[in-house]
């Protein structure tokens, strides 16, 4: 019913502006026929069509900041940033008690792509209270919410949220919603990938490693459909494992 009158047969991308309840709408799910719309086209969203024009990074480094596990309970998400290396040149892995809510706030305007392996928790009812969960030092206690990420001053053509319900937003007068992805975006990154929903460890290891190779040919959004068709073929083939990402931003 949603898609099927706007007859996307012949379209390689499809950007999304989603209104309301529609925010937490896995859209790659959504089958035409026997097929996802994965299988057919990329798919990204943005908060509003007009938002298109401030989303350009000036960003002309190479450089990851790769921070994994930072609270010692995410063995997947380490060997995950970990693995990085293999697909990306110049990236810094940042792992456990190391992974800090400082070295975000002190180093990320530093860095092209920024990937958190970490816990998410949403707030439904103080949307700015939700927060991804870094490792606390002597600066900051390592949580760090919708607030304190407003605040970021980044340069970053991606940001990765590879964490728990990193998607997910509040929805306010029933149209906006207010999230850790427009939070990222307002800070000075031109593309967000983010979860809707508590993922799996192993599938989102198996995810990034695919998304990652893909980059080398691909726009983001491009290798986000490479990643999530190509774990159509392995034990994670439920959309659960791989429809919870989504691509919001540029490209």
């Amino acid at each position: 019913q949603l898609i099927k009158p706007l007859v996307l047969d012949d379209y390689s991308q499809i950007t999304f502006v989603a209104s309301g309840i529609l925010n937490y709408l896995p859209f790659a799910t959504l089958k035409n026929n026997d097929q996802f719309l994965i299988e057919k086209a990329s798919v990204k969203m943005l908060p509003s069509a007009s938002v298109a024009a401030y989303l350009a990074s000036t960003s002309s480094n190479e450089s990851t900041l790769a921070l994994g596990n930072p609270t010692g309970d995410l063995p997947g998400a380490e060997q995950e940033v970990k693995n990085l290396s293999q697909y990306l040149s110049h990236v810094s892995v940042v792992t456990g008690s190391n992974a800090t809510e400082t070295l975000i706030k002190e180093r990320g305007e530093s860095f092209n792509i920024l990937h958190l392996a970490s816990h998410g928790e949403f707030n439904s009812e103080q949307a700015y209270a939700s927060q991804l969960l870094l490792a606390p030092d002597d600066k900051n206690d390592g949580n760090l919410t919708m607030a304190e990420v407003y605040k970021l001053q980044l340069n970053a053509n991606l940001v990765v949220l590879s964490a728990c319900e990193t998607g997910l937003g509040s929805l306010a007068n029933g149209e906006e919603i207010i999230g850790l992805i427009r939070g990222f975006l307002y800070a000075g990154s031109s593309n967000v990938l983010a979860s809707l929903w508590k993922v799996d460890d192993g599938a989102t290891q198996a995810l990034m490693s695919e998304f990652y190779q893909a980059l080398e040919q691909k726009s983001y959004s491009g290798a986000l459909q490479h990643s999530q068709v190509a774990l159509l073929s392995t034990e994670y083939n439920h959309p659960f494992y791989w429809a919870a990402f989504q691509m919001t931003g540029q490209q």
